[in-house]
């Protein structure tokens, strides 16, 4: 988020260590924008965690999306690999196979990291999305894409579309 505000790496970085900081940040953004859902730490969708903030914004979107027969999974076990992954979340349309979303949260669709301190689960994420090639079908939302209000609503109705006609 700080990224896309032009925030500069050293600030980026400083808001990653200092968890004070961080927290002084949200409260103050709340302050003067009481338009913004509150910050929740640790938001849970029927049991499940949703990991960050970049997760929670899409969604939010994909709530606000959702057409009528659609199921959202939040955190679905990949059955295509044998169930030994989970997915961010999944759609589903009755008579039709589940499309998953991956929300690539430290990492921009030309697959650059954020910051230094992102850098060092861009391996990580990779290895993740991975897993699914030749195997699931999958929509990868990128943070820039998720920052970018009309990008991400965009992606979210592909997602829901190819959800649809799959």
């Amino acid at each position: 988020m700080l990224a896309f505000c032009d925030g500069g790496p050293e600030l980026i970085d400083r808001y990653n260590r200092d968890k004070a900081l961080w927290r002084a940040f949200r409260q103050r953004v709340a302050a003067y924008h009481r338009d913004l859902p509150a910050w929740q730490e640790q938001v849970r969708v029927n049991n499940y965690r949703i990991g960050s903030i970049v997760e929670l914004a899409v969604y939010r979107r994909l709530l606000q999306e959702q057409e009528s027969g659609l199921n959202i999974m939040v955190q679905p076990p990949i059955r295509e690999l044998g169930n030994r992954g989970f997915a961010d979340f999944g759609l589903y349309f009755k008579g039709h196979s589940r499309v998953y979303i991956e929300v690539a949260g430290t990492v921009t669709n030309t697959g650059q990291s954020v910051s230094e301190n992102a850098e060092k689960f861009r391996v990580g994420i990779e290895e993740r999305l991975m897993r699914y090639m030749g195997a699931a079908p999958v929509e990868v939302i990128h943070i820039d894409e998720v920052c970018d209000v009309s990008t991400q609503t965009e992606r979210v109705r592909q997602a829901i579309e190819r959800a649809k006609n799959s």
